[in-house]
């Protein structure tokens, strides 16, 4: 959860709560994106003495269009922040809030695994994945369709409570979870150099063959070639799930996932959920 960096340069956004930020050459903070919020934690630029450290609390991190990624915050008032602080090339020392970070990743996670479990066991109730909202104010998955009878609406609930309680007892891998069944779809990782290359993208697919499968893209997405990627796989046959968030690797680190409430949103059904 930490790193050692360089500073590339600091900057300052007027009109907007967090106007300062930093842009460093390698980051370890995941930026908001991927439906959760992004990590939180600091940058010390370091030089040489502890006394002459400045301290950068990160509040949010965000990718620009420009895709450089930009750490917002402030600086801490206990520090002199001096021009020579804020030179190109500058040591600094990365910290993420690792408290934070678990917290996310198992909020995010969590989505996933109930849209597995529906993807599994409830298939016959034709939900179409809309969207994810994984931050601490209210969790919940959202799915185009609806569960008009009370009776498959408890039942719904109980299946997902039910098996995330049986996952989270015998400590599955999250990646054996959603390859649970590999008739209906599969996990394909990719890192990140290769995301930026359509051609990996497209012999991945052809790697898959023409199984009607669901690709789950567990890392860094590429926006320009998503596009490009989800008309190959379309051509398959196939449902693509774009993921940009964090996870965890093993879902023993629950203690628990529990759906709480079913809640009709226009076309969308909203499955809202909590994690321990």
């Amino acid at each position: 959860f930490n790193h050692n960096g360089k500073l590339v340069y600091y900057g300052k956004e007027h009109g907007v709560e967090e106007g300062e930020y930093l842009v460093v050459d390698e980051t370890i903070f995941h930026p908001q994106g991927g439906g959760q919020p992004s990590d939180k934690g600091t940058i010390t630029i370091t030089q040489g003495s502890k006394e002459n450290e400045t301290v950068f609390v990160v509040t949010k991190v965000m990718e620009g269009s420009d895709h450089i990624i930009r750490h917002y915050g402030y600086f801490s008032p206990t520090c002199a922040v001096t021009e020579a602080s804020l030179e190109k090339d500058v040591p600094v020392l990365l910290e993420i809030d690792s408290l934070k970070r678990e917290r996310f990743a198992k909020l995010h996670s969590a989505g996933h695994l109930i849209d597995c479990v529906v993807n599994t066991f409830c298939r016959d109730l034709n939900l179409i994945p809309s969207k994810g909202y994984h931050f601490e104010n209210g969790a919940y998955v959202e799915y185009i369709g609806d569960i008009p009878d009370v009776d498959q609406k408890v039942k719904f609930v109980k299946q997902i409570n039910d098996t995330l309680a049986e996952w989270i007892q015998q400590k599955t891998l999250a990646a054996d979870i959603i390859n649970f069944n590999a008739r209906d779809y599969t996990q394909q990782v990719l890192q990140l150099d290769e995301q930026k290359d359509p051609q990996k993208w497209q012999e991945t697919i052809q790697k898959l063959g023409g199984e009607a499968a669901q690709v789950r893209v567990i890392g860094w997405h590429c926006q320009e070639n998503e596009k490009k990627l989800s008309q190959l796989w379309q051509e398959k046959g196939g449902n693509m799930c774009m993921c940009g968030g964090t996870h965890v690797d093993n879902v023993g680190r629950f203690k628990k996932i529990a759906v709480t409430k079913l809640k009709k949103k226009q076309q969308n059904l909203r499955v809202s959920y909590v994690v321990e």
